[in-house]
């Protein structure tokens, strides 16, 4: 009997305490999650987090390294990375496997076709010239991850070129790369400078850019102006400028302090403006020298 209460009084609470040191390291995007990972399945990972009794699934494709409680470590081949801009579409990841795409931020619906320019193109120029046009679009749009619903290839006949066309979703596997509480408030003080435009034609996939470097306009005025409305949908940031052409209002891609990357569009043609606010050290220089002038 004195044993047993010697168990409850002094082992119990030992046990107790100890639990938390019982879960799992689930790293994912470089953030290590404290969890319990209850399955590591083909495609997914299922877990939970600390008193919490609803399981979630993620694919593999996310997850970097699982640490068990045990000791154990499961390292995973890294197939996804960043995409900081349209110039990294080489780095968006295509997948035709639904289950790869368990867990990831829908971004927008992609489409790209590509027919061959002459009777001798044959399908395999033309399928790769339709996947650099979609992997161009997905990371226009900010995206590094592709699922591919729907593909539709023609070989070259007697009258007709070669086609190839992809159809699917854009996904991102990253967060936000900004807090909207943080930058909100740049975008509703700050002016801002127009410092380049890139522009996606879908059509001739043709990526044409201008670079603005004249800070003053022909009457000495700094060429910089507020944003009309600012707003937030879905988790992202959109702005709305008479300055900036686009059909619909423009989705905040990346921003800092100082930098933002609009997303907009116009018929066929997808927009990134890249923007610098009045805290950047040039704009900053000149407007310092127009109020020391006046």
């Amino acid at each position: 009997m004195k044993y047993y209460f010697f168990v409850l009084y002094y082992v119990m609470p030992v046990l107790c305490i100890a639990q938390p040191s019982d879960t799992d390291k689930l790293q994912i995007n470089g953030e290590i999650k404290e969890v319990f990972v209850d399955d590591v399945s083909f495609h997914n990972v299922t877990f939970r987090y600390p008193d919490e009794h609803t399981s979630q699934t993620v694919s593999k494709v996310l997850v970097e390294k699982i640490q068990f409680s045990s000791g154990r470590e499961i390292i995973f081949d890294k197939k996804v990375w960043p995409v900081n801009s349209y110039e990294d579409y080489e780095k968006v990841f295509v997948t035709y496997d639904v289950n790869d795409i368990a867990g990831l931020k829908t971004v927008d619906n992609v489409h790209a076709k590509a027919r061959g320019f002459t009777g001798i193109s044959g399908i395999n120029s033309v399928t790769r010239r339709a996947m650099r046009k979609l992997k161009t679009e997905a990371a226009f749009k900010g995206a590094n991850v592709v699922y591919i619903a729907d593909t539709y290839q023609r070989g070259l006949g007697m009258v007709s070129n070669a086609m190839a066309t992809f159809t699917g979703t854009a996904y991102n596997t990253s967060p936000i790369s900004y807090e909207v509480d943080e930058i909100r408030p740049f975008l509703e003080g700050y002016s801002y400078f127009l410092l380049q435009i890139n522009k996606f034609d879908k059509n001739w996939f043709k990526v044409m850019t201008d670079k603005f470097t004249a800070v003053y306009d022909k009457k000495g005025e700094i060429r910089i102006f507020k944003f009309d409305d600012v707003f937030e949908e879905n988790g992202y940031l959109y702005v709305e400028s008479a300055v900036l052409r686009s059909d619909q209002p423009l989705k905040v891609l990346f921003a800092s302090e100082e930098r933002i990357t609009l997303l907009g569009k116009r018929r066929n043609t997808i927009i990134q403006y890249v923007l610098i606010s009045e805290k950047e050290q040039r704009i900053q220089k000149a407007l310092e020298a127009k109020q020391a002038a006046q």
